[in-house]
């Protein structure tokens, strides 16, 4: 793995104020201070949890979030980085800093939850990825307050993967169509 250089990890920051910026001033006429926050949280937690694990600014300058294993974080770990790099704000920025002087270039964040910025880029569409991590989101909070996922859905993303599979070319055209058959007996049944 080739650690992300401060100076990269900067600009993928700046970027990111940049297209952040007039979303979060509308936000501030909405609920001050929070509704921003909350933007922001929702914004770099789910776009580096999401398939692409990274933010806008992070794909720009070529840089992914990782696990010691170099693997996808989770959401959780995704949460803990961003509520500590949002603390940072208040020291200045001075925790983001420490990057300067670890081995794996990691800031405090990076630190707490066991992530590391690296070069590299996943493939996929951003927007995607994102709307993917916020469907998770919405499930987990459905299951917490006691409200399910509906079968309906789960058997159209369960499609919508068969369908992906096809296009990929990991299944033929045959394969997919008996899937899709069973999936909708299944419905009917």
């Amino acid at each position: 793995m080739k650690y992300a250089a401060f100076s990269k990890r900067f600009l993928a920051f700046l970027i990111d104020c940049i297209v952040l910026g007039f979303v979060m001033l509308l936000a501030q006429f909405t609920i001050p201070y929070f509704a921003p926050l909350a933007v922001w949280l929702a914004y770099k937690t789910l776009f580096e949890a999401s398939q692409i694990q990274a933010t806008p600014g992070k794909r720009a300058m070529e840089l992914i979030v990782v696990d010691a294993l170099g693997e996808r974080i989770t959401l959780k770990h995704s949460v803990i980085r961003t509520v500590i790099a949002w603390a940072s704000l208040f020291t200045g920025f001075l925790l983001y800093l420490v990057c300067l002087f670890t081995a794996r270039k990691q800031t405090v964040h990076d630190l707490v939850a066991s992530t590391f910025v690296i070069e590299g880029q996943r493939e996929g569409d951003p927007l995607k990825a994102w709307v993917d991590e916020c469907k998770k989101v919405v499930d987990v909070v459905r299951s917490a307050i006691g409200k399910p996922r509906s079968p309906e859905r789960d058997r159209i993303e369960l499609l919508e993967k068969l369908a992906r599979l096809r296009d990929s070319g990991a299944i033929t055209e045959s394969e997919f169509n008996d899937r899709k058959a069973a999936v909708i007996q299944e419905t009917k049944a």
